[in-house]
């Protein structure tokens, strides 16, 4: 079986969604939940085992900078130190055509930092990290078998 080339992933159909407004000036979404583990150490061997004792959801928003709209979502909550709950809705997308996605929606969403940077000649951008508590596929990336 051939790849299907047409199905293949890319950030030009890329959306996102926080608390229901639509971003049109995305450059990159990523997220990753990371297991963190401990080592134990075994008597008779010399490797050491692991155990997984917790998990970090972390992700990073990379925007274009056309307005004002994160600073003012975010700025209140981060000097203040009021919890945040954000909802961010993300997918990727393979050929508009083939209509193939997968979408998540990442819930308790909390900004850690905010701010701004920019330098003559290029074009500015924001980064945004975040936390999240929880994640659920909405929809699922069709598999080719």
């Amino acid at each position: 079986m051939s790849l299907n080339t047409r199905k293949t992933f890319r950030g030009n159909w890329g959306k996102l969604i926080i608390d229901g407004h639509t971003f049109t000036n995305v450059k990159g979404v990523e997220w990753k939940i990371k297991a963190n583990t401990e080592k134990i150490a075994q008597t008779g061997s010399l490797k050491e085992a692991e155990v997984q004792s917790g998990l970090e959801q972390t992700g990073e928003l990379k925007l274009t900078k056309t307005d004002s709209y994160m600073l003012k979502l975010l700025l209140n909550y981060v000097k203040t130190g009021k919890a945040q709950n954000f909802t961010i809705i993300t997918s990727q997308a393979s050929d508009k055509e083939c209509k193939n996605e997968e979408k998540v929606r990442l819930t308790g969403c909390s900004f850690s930092e905010i701010g701004s940077s920019w330098e003559a000649g290029k074009i500015s951008e924001e980064t945004y990290p975040f936390t999240f508590e929880n994640i659920k596929p909405i929809t699922w990336a069709e598999d080719d078998n």
